[in-house]
């Protein structure tokens, strides 16, 4: 059975290794236990556990092999291998088997409930806790940062992209003027995005077109980087036609959080807690109660009063001064 899988996998993807394939294999395993949630195997007995296949095959963890298997309690008959994710009898996630770096030891942490909140890593967490396809689709943006003697703007500046229409943003940096943003679906390696030069050229041209006369060329770009951003996959042929929306699921035991924008993240936060305080029995729900951080306030928060304070200053404390007026006859 496992063989078959196995092969599955190497069909979707030839380039997998041996350790990518057992790595696979180890996250969307699960234990196979009796009714009374005892192994029901033996250390040596074929069918020691149960693997999803369209998750394994669709799983994009790598890493992750022998993570979580403790050879000599195994060998002793103390403790089996169950998979990475700890699960009851009903199947639902109850736990999970982390792995400390620093120290090379793992350990199994139990739980009523896990929260997925990966971003742009939410299908990579969720195919690690055994749940199959794919729910988010990350698109890039890059930014590019220009010499500030080259582009001297003192505020913010919106254009349209003489490409697509796009608006294209310039703002003041510290390091001189942040030129943004591209919006291009990400199919790439999620922990290391990279501008490339079609994205790099779509921002010179808008540059160049709002400042015809400063020659705005690639050699003048002090620096590039990008960023991905957590997109639910609507199937949408465009990122631009994409949701920005954000959403939360429960998916056997896993309660997961993606989508959205920066500037909503404390709202979805809120949504997160109390759908995830709906999940828990009542009695712990109760004892819990619902998100209060809409009433709670932020650290640096500034007073409430301070646009009052700030009307009843004298106005020339904040304003450079100013030459008379001429009166025109």
């Amino acid at each position: 059975m496992v063989s078959g899988i196995v092969a599955l996998m190497l069909q979707q993807n030839p380039n997998l290794t041996p350790d990518d394939v057992k790595c696979r294999l180890m996250a969307t395993a699960r234990g196979a236990r009796n009714e009374d949630g005892s192994p029901g195997y033996g250390i040596l007995q074929q069918g020691a556990g149960l693997v999803d296949a369209y998750a394994a095959v669709y799983a994009t963890v790598v890493g992750c092999a022998n993570r979580g298997l403790d050879i000599a309690r195994d060998l002793a008959g103390e403790e089996h291998y169950a998979g990475l994710v700890r699960r009851d009898a009903d199947g639902k996630v109850n736990g999970l088997v982390v792995h400390d770096r620093e120290s090379g030891t793992s350990h199994r942490v139990t739980s009523r409930l896990v929260v997925n909140a990966g971003g742009v890593w939410t299908d990579e967490v969720r195919h690690r806790l055994g749940l199959g396809g794919c729910k988010v689709r990350p698109s890039r943006g890059i930014h590019l940062i220009l010499p500030s003697t080259l582009v001297p703007i003192a505020v913010a500046v919106s254009l349209p992209s003489p490409d697509d229409g796009r608006p294209v943003f310039l703002i003041p940096h510290p390091e001189g003027v942040l030129l943004g943003t591209t919006d291009h679906f990400h199919d790439a390696d999620l922990d290391d995005p990279r501008p490339t030069d079609e994205e790099v050229g779509y921002l010179l041209r808008a540059a160049q077109t709002a400042f015809p006369g400063r020659n705005v060329t690639r050699d003048k770009v002090l620096g590039a980087f990008a960023g991905l951003r957590p997109i639910l996959d609507i199937h949408a042929d465009d990122p631009t036609e994409a949701s920005r929306e954000e959403d939360i699921w429960v998916e056997r035991g896993v309660v997961t959080v993606s989508g959205g924008k920066l500037t909503t993240w404390r709202s979805t936060a809120e949504q997160a807690v109390d759908e995830v305080v709906s999940q828990l029995p009542d009695e712990v729900a109760r004892r819990v109660g619902r998100c209060m951080t809409k009433g709670t306030p932020l650290a640096g928060l500034a007073p409430r009063d301070l646009a009052a304070r700030l009307e009843a200053l004298p106005r020339a404390r904040f304003l450079p001064a100013l030459p008379p007026i001429k009166r025109v006859p």
